[in-house]
């Protein structure tokens, strides 16, 4: 009769035990890593941490495969056997690991100019997939063919699930599962609105929320907004068959009040554009371009794929408060009624005033853009030109003028006027109240800059507005050399001078010493503008309020290409209401000037056929908030959902200005605070955002 032995039972037990701790704590180390990776990776790179969290990634990879190989029924654990293997094993799971990375990284971000921090954001996040597969595997292998009991398997289970799920989320931003769309969607109903064809259903929606084609609706079959006179606001309607085939138009009627006074309305197709790397489940297009429309436009609606519509209301000074109602109509190609509604529009008695409370400053040059429109190959750069001045055919000039003034009804002042600022006409813009900044050239020649100079100061208005910026993000001593001899120079011609020179980097390296920006810049730029993300440095919001109190210094902020990650941005992937919240932020903040380099930059991309205008598609949309229009047919600028939430932004801020001033500072801290409560903590809640704002709104009209 055979009789266990109480010492190699103690034994087993010790080494199940040690494998379990030894099989944990390589994970722990494995998801750690994983973790701290992704964190240093975006929104920077700091490379030699990225560097370090890979390899202890792969060491953990390593130790697991050693230890399943190691794994056996009949033995217990011990530390002799398998290096070699083992090692043979790791270095085949890291052939294909980053084998199939790089290979993803070409399909994606094919004929990119390479950049650590955005153009291998997919080969990343693929590397964790496959990372998490591996890992999961070896896991397995341990929890079944080594001498793990069962609470040691269910661990094992448990610690998998956790990390197909986190894998599962990552693979999705990369690679969505377009091809189970028609399975989930024979499912999960679509949604919406019935009308009287039955295939074709409607939602509305805020204009803050970007819908993807194959998003579900919901059931709003009317609805409501609320706006101030001398204000736009929007909605949107989407449409979606649940038959191939169909085609719809879209009639949507002044907004009337009960005595017959109109408010007129606008409607635009949303044009959707793919952004590779980033979307839903099931598609990675959004909602981007807005077409100019009439209700004689057909859409020719695609199966389960939404037709957004941007339905806008302009007020204007004049427009009597009260209640507005608007019919909505949506037709069969043949004119047929399939289903008429409302929209409401509820008019506060408050009027917004002509000059939006923030300063604003936007880029509008691009070559290529000019290409697109037809015309030459003239570039528009005026504040850091050869000469500092600019010239336009007459046609360009045409051009010109309309993208310029389209942007001034949205709030946004552009760096340069469409007539130079010695010409006569140009008098009429530097005094217009909606135009809040705007660049003085800087020419070569001091009697010519004297001239730009002496104008703008003749009238204090124009003197409050006209900054100099010759020179963008210095960052290095050579680069401060040279902006030191430009602001002698002012000093010397201009004194009195305003200029903005916007800076990235809170510290730079002078002469082995590391200087703030702030310093730097301190009693020369008159107005400080860093990057957004910059005010989350150490001592920058301290310095900043510093040099204000001082000297009384303006503080601007600025995003292009960046920060990414979870600050605000405009970037085509982001959600509409973030565009939005970035006004909210700069309330926060007490800064009092948004700049953003570029409005039509087209030179990588014709904005029509690609989302990449700069070089990621993480930063899809920078520098283009408004499309070519004649490249597409339109006698007219076309605008784009992120530049109407840019603007409704600009009213939000407007709003929260006029409150403080009548409510004091607390009371609109307590609102922002609502919405946002630093540069990466904010709501994605459009229903809450609209609440506070009405809230706001229903404050200011209180006697």
């Amino acid at each position: 009769m055979k009789t266990s032995n109480p010492s190699n039972t103690s034994k087993k037990t010790r080494g199940n035990a040690l494998q379990l701790l030894l099989c944990l704590a390589f994970t722990a180390v494995f998801a750690g890593s994983l973790y701290l990776f992704h964190q240093e990776y975006i929104p920077w790179v700091n490379l030699g941490l990225v560097g370090l969290y890979s390899a202890a990634a792969m060491l953990a990879i390593g130790a697991m495969a050693a230890l399943s190989l190691k794994a056996d029924r009949k033995k217990t654990y011990t530390t002799k056997g398998v290096t070699v293997r083992s090692l043979i094993v790791v270095a085949v799971f890291s052939a294909i690991l980053y084998g199939v990375s790089y290979y993803f990284n070409l399909v994606v971000h094919l004929g990119t100019r390479f950049t650590p921090y955005t153009d291998n954001q997919c080969a990343i996040r693929i590397s964790y997939c496959l990372a998490i597969v591996m890992y999961g595997v070896l896991l397995m292998r341990f929890a079944f063919r080594g001498a793990m009991r069962l609470a040691g398997r269910v661990i094992c289970v448990l610690v998998l699930i956790a990390g197909v799920c986190f894998g599962a989320s990552l693979f999705r931003k990369i690679l969505p599962t377009k091809f189970l769309y028609p399975v989930y969607r024979a499912v999960v109903p679509q949604g919406g609105v019935k009308t009287s064809d039955g295939g074709v259903r409607y939602d509305f929606a805020w204009a803050t929320e970007k819908m993807h084609p194959t998003d579900d609706l919901g059931k709003d079959a009317e609805f409501e907004i609320r706006l101030a006179k001398n204000e736009r606001e929007g909605v949107q309607l989407a449409l979606v068959s649940s038959r191939k085939g169909k085609a719809v138009r879209v009639r949507v009627g002044s907004f009337v009040n009960a005595a017959g006074d109109e408010i007129p309305v606008r409607i635009y197709k949303e044009r959707f554009v793919a952004v590779p790397g980033w979307g839903s489940a099931f598609s990675d297009e959004f909602p981007d371009a807005l077409e100019p429309m009439t209700d004689q436009t057909v859409l020719a609606l695609t199966k389960d794929r939404l037709q957004p519509v941007y339905i806008e209301i302009v007020s204007n000074k004049d427009t009597p408060a009260g209640a507005y109602t608007a019919n909505c109509e949506i037709l069969s190609e043949d004119g047929s009624v399939l289903a008429e509604t409302q929209i409401r529009a509820d008019v506060w008695d408050l009027t917004l005033p002509d000059a939006p409370a923030t300063q604003s400053a936007m880029g509008i040059f691009s070559s290529e853009f000019w290409k697109l429109m037809g015309l030459d190959e003239t570039t528009i750069y005026g504040h850091n030109g050869d000469d500092g001045s600019y010239t336009l055919e007459e046609e360009q000039e045409i051009i010109y003028k309309q993208y310029y003034d389209y942007l001034i009804a949205h709030h946004i002042t552009p760096y340069e006027m469409p007539y130079d600022i010695l010409d006569e006409r140009a008098d009429a813009y530097m005094s217009d109240p909606r135009v809040t900044s705007f660049c003085i050239p800087y020419p070569a020649d001091d009697d010519l800059l004297r001239q730009y100079y002496e104008k703008v100061t003749s009238n204090p208005e124009w003197a409050a507005k006209g900054y100099f910026y010759p020179i963008d993000e210095p960052n290095d001593a050579d680069a401060y050399a040279r902006y030191n001899e430009i602001t002698d120079r002012l000093a010397r011609v201009c004194p009195g001078y305003n200029m903005v020179t916007p800076f990235y980097s809170y510290e730079t390296s002078i002469e082995n010493d590391d200087r703030s920006s702030v310093a730097l810049q301190r009693g020369k730029s008159s107005i400080l503008c860093p990057e957004t993300i910059v005010l989350n440095a150490d001592g920058a919001r301290e310095e900043l309020n510093a040099v204000r109190e001082e000297n009384g210094a303006r503080v601007w902020w600025y995003v292009c290409c960046g920060p990414q990650g979870d600050c605000n941005n405009n970037f085509i992937r982001q959600d509409a209401i973030r565009h939005r919240i970035l006004f909210w932020q700069e309330k926060m903040e007490n800064v009092t000037g948004f700049l953003y380099w570029n409005s039509i930059y087209c030179d990588k991309g014709n904005p029509w056929e690609t989302s990449k205008t700069w070089d990621s598609y993480d930063a899809a949309g920078d520098g283009v908030v408004m499309y070519p229009g004649r490249y597409a047919g339109y006698d007219e600028p076309v605008g784009t959902l992120r530049l109407k939430n840019l603007c409704d932004g600009i009213e939000d801020y407007t709003y929260l200005t006029l409150a403080e001033e009548k409510l004091g500072r607390a009371w609109i801290d307590e609102r922002i605070a609502q919405i946002t409560t630093s540069l990466t903590k904010y709501t994605l809640d459009d229903a809450l955002l609209q609440q506070v704002r009405a809230e706001i709104g229903d404050a200011l009209t209180e006697k």
